[in-house]
């Protein structure tokens, strides 16, 4: 069994979000110095005020129908991409985003939205944006353009990980010396608290493809020794919330609520506050959950909303897609600062799409969709008038869900909401959740720097995980075993006859963890397990899970195969006896995580081994 790798010297915490990611980072040694990263490159090029978040998207050349390249990423890769036409240049400086006076996050993605929209493409480039989406099976997933030929989700991610790690590493070595390498650190990737056992493993395929740890996707051998931990967004965003805002809010065992608003998904947690920094610890009162309702959707609203009021939209989102970037710019404006009671709303519309839309003759079909600007034809279509409802009902089917979130969360004693994530810099957002729960929560906040919460708070649970002293367990987890058959207990259909003699009953489930269970960080679930050939060198247990609480076969509806585990053994042939090994289970961490040491083989070795858990291929 392999051994157990030197501490890292560097922890960093790496929120890759659907819309933008941002890092954070601290020497272990000093845990308290924690650094959250703001100077992006091409960042004001792009019409982005200083943010602790570049824009998750990518730029790829076509070559050909089978190969493509990547050209930049981030920032980088929008701004190069909107500068691809001449004439595009020239609209862009006429949607100049002015400055405002609070925290915004420019969801700069390709407009979306039904019917799925084509890919972004133009003079041979491609700008891929949402691809995170993609990683998982859901409705959201929809409405990502089109990938560019022979990428996929997974390779697309890995490329986008692979960059903003050598950026990282950079930024590392600038802080803390040439000497830092891979090998020195420990990367804490965040995850939405919606994404199960599968798609978790997905993201660990993509970073070990990234080089960001060492294993056998890994194209290089440069990437860290140290195993990837994945954090839940809430849970670190509840710890960053402790760290920051809480002062007079919580006394011990409060219990709060974090509300994590990104571009792509919303993500909750309940804890409860048992102690207070240097030992800060929480105990989690309702298992995370979350729903894809963030603040991409009302994007997507937005653009289904031009898409019925002017017949030429979705033609010129075709034709210009580089307009359409500094047109975006023009509507972020407008969606950050309505709080629901602005009044109309007058968006200046690109000027070819005003020429597209009054070509087709259609003006005398949209009566009050524009205004005439004083001293012009009344017939001109360079503004869009949005009045306050119309806003309302892009916003309305977002908030909404997550309102209902909120709600199916709430617990007796509530004591603080906490609204983090680059989606709460909404005034509508903030107002509508105040005016919900206002009268039974006492507490509604939103703490300083809320988009850079995820990434600080993961650094802070990478050099102490059991900060979350336990969890609730969101399935029934355990693993296949077969008993000695009892007529009348087991069924017919899995009984079989061992070489022995002896009737077993195979298929059976064996509980370790029901759902609904609190379980702690240290609990552990203890088995020995020993091989059944002489000459086996490996042990192989798989892993078994079901929404349900009482299972009995691995067959029950409900049920199935999450993953399994393998440990390297010493054969009986080599011992002279037969070798067993105590395997420990632990359900109440971040991830299910597993040791195991020899029981009379090299019992003072106890090595960790991952959990290879299935994904479905698609990605």
């Amino acid at each position: 069994m392999q051994g157990i790798v030197e501490e890292p010297k560097v922890v960093v915490g790496l929120d890759f979000g659907t819309s933008f990611s941002g890092f954070a980072y601290a020497l272990r040694a000093k845990p308290d110095e924690i650094y959250t990263f703001y100077d992006w490159p091409k960042q004001s090029e792009g019409g982005g005020l200083e943010y602790c978040k570049t824009q998750t998207c990518l730029l790829y050349g076509i070559e050909s129908q089978e190969t493509v390249n990547l050209l930049e990423w981030g920032w980088p890769a929008y701004v190069r991409y909107k500068s691809t036409q001449s004439t595009s240049v020239v609209e862009q400086e006429d949607y100049a985003t002015p400055e405002l006076d609070f925290e915004v996050v420019h969801d700069f993605d390709t407009p979306t939205g039904t019917p799925k929209p084509k890919a972004s493409s133009v003079s041979g480039l491609h700008l891929l944006s949402r691809f995170k989406l993609l990683l998982t099976s859901n409705e959201a997933a929809s409405t990502v353009p089109a990938l560019p030929c022979t990428v996929t989700a997974k390779s697309a991610t890995a490329d986008f990980l692979s960059q903003i790690a050598k950026f990282i590493l950079q930024e590392l070595r600038n802080k803390f010396g040439p000497h830092i390498s891979l090998e020195d650190v420990q990367w804490c990737l965040t995850v939405p608290a919606i994404w199960d056992d599968a798609a978790k493993q997905v993201m660990r395929d993509c970073a070990e493809m990234a080089g960001l740890v060492q294993g056998p996707l890994s194209s290089v051998n440069t990437g860290s020794p140290h195993a990837l931990k994945l954090f839940t967004e809430p849970e670190t965003a509840s710890v960053y919330c402790q760290q920051f805002m809480t002062e007079g809010l919580l006394r011990q065992n409060s219990k709060f609520m974090v509300v994590d608003c990104g571009g792509g998904t919303v993500d909750l947690v309940v804890h409860e506050k048992l102690g207070a920094a240097p030992t800060l610890s929480l105990r989690e009162v309702q298992p995370s959950s979350g729903d894809y309702c963030g603040g991409s959707r009302v994007d997507d609203a937005f653009f289904d909303f031009l898409r019925r009021k002017i017949s030429c939209f979705t033609r010129f989102e075709s034709e210009h897609p580089t307009i359409l970037l500094a047109f975006l710019k023009v509507w972020e404006r407008v969606k950050y600062r309505f709080d629901g009671t602005n009044g109309d709303e007058h968006l200046e519309l690109p000027p070819k799409l005003a020429e597209m839309w009054e070509s087709e003759g259609h003006l005398e079909l949209r009566p009050n969709l524009f205004e005439a600007v004083e001293g012009e034809a009344s017939e001109s279509c360079d503004e869009l008038k949005l009045t306050n409802a119309d806003m309302a009902s892009m916003f309305n089917p977002v908030i909404t869900r997550v309102l209902e979130l909120i709600e199916e969360n709430m617990v007796p004693d509530l004591s603080v909401i906490m609204v983090v994530g680059g989606f709460s810099v909404s005034p509508y957002l903030m107002k509508r959740i105040q005016d919900a729960f206002g009268s039974r929560v006492p507490s509604i906040k939103r703490p300083p720097n809320p988009g850079s919460a995820v990434c600080h708070g993961a650094v802070t649970l990478g050099m102490r995980a059991d900060i979350v002293v336990s969890r609730i367990s969101k399935r029934t987890y355990g693993v296949r075993v077969a008993r000695p058959f009892i007529a009348g207990v087991h069924s017919d259909y899995f009984k079989i006859e061992r070489a022995s003699g002896q009737y077993y009953c195979t298929n059976i489930f064996r509980v370790f963890v029901r759902k609904g269970d609190e379980v702690r960080f240290d609990d552990t679930v203890q088995n020995v397990y020993f091989p059944m050939r002489e000459t086996q060198d490996e042990l192989e247990i798989d892993l078994y899970s079901s929404d349900c609480k009482n299972v009995k076969y691995i067959t029950d509806v409900g049920c199935k195969k999450e993953g399994h585990f393998s440990v390297k053994i010493p054969s009986e042939e080599e011992l002279g006896f037969v070798p067993k090994v105590e395997i420990s289970m632990f359900f109440g961490r971040s991830e299910i995580e597993v040791t195991a040491v020899g029981k009379n083989f090299d019992s003072e070795k106890r090595s960790k081994f991952p959990v290879k858990f299935q994904a479905d291929g698609l990605y």
